[in-house]
C-alpha cells in the first residue's frame, strides 16, 4: 500500500502549467508541524516540508482555491524521482502525487484577510475551456 495523508499549510502559491494536450500539472508544497515537550519541559517543534504534484482538474482546483498559508488536507502516494546530475552522480528526491484533497478551516476562497493584497491566481498562465480538458 502506498498512501500518505497529511494536513499542513501551503508554503507558496501553487504553480500550474499545462501539457501540449492541455492537461494541468500543478505543483505546491506544504509544511507540517510536530510539537512536543522534552522530559525537562522544554517546548520543541519540527517542521517537515513536502512537495506535491496534482494533475488535471484536481490540479486546476488546487491552483484556483489555494494560496500560500492556506491549510489543506492531502491524500496521495509517495513517488521517488531519480536522475543523473551534470557530474554523472545519481540523484533522487521523494515527492508526492496528489489523489484527493479536502478544504480545512476557512471557506476556500483565494481572498486573503483584509488589509492584505490578494495574489493573482496561479492558474492564469493559460486560459482553457472545459471542452479543452481531455477527461
Amino acid at each position: 500500500m502506498n498512501l500518505v495523508i497529511l494536513m499542513g499549510r501551503l508554503t507558496r502559491d501553487p504553480e500550474c502549467k499545462f501539457t501540449s494536450n492541455q492537461t494541468a500539472i500543478c505543483t505546491f508544497s506544504i509544511a507540517t508541524n510536530k510539537k512536543w515537550k522534552t522530559t525537562a519541559g522544554e517546548a520543541k517543534e519540527k517542521v517537515t516540508f513536502t512537495e506535491w504534484t496534482a494533475f488535471g482538474k484536481t490540479g486546476e482546483m488546487i491552483a484556483k482555491h489555494f494560496h500560500k498559508g492556506k491549510t489543506i488536507l492531502v491524500e496521495g502516494e509517495v513517488d521517488l524521482e531519480q536522475w543523473q546530475d551534470k557530474e554523472g552522480s545519481q540523484r533522487s528526491k521523494i515527492k508526492f502525487i496528489l489523489r484527493q484533497f479536502h478544504f480545512v478551516g476557512d471557506s476556500g476562497t483565494r481572498e486573503k484577510p483584509s488589509g492584505q493584497a490578494a495574489s493573482a491566481p496561479a492558474a492564469k498562465a493559460q486560459e482553457i475551456n472545459d471542452a479543452d480538458i481531455p477527461f
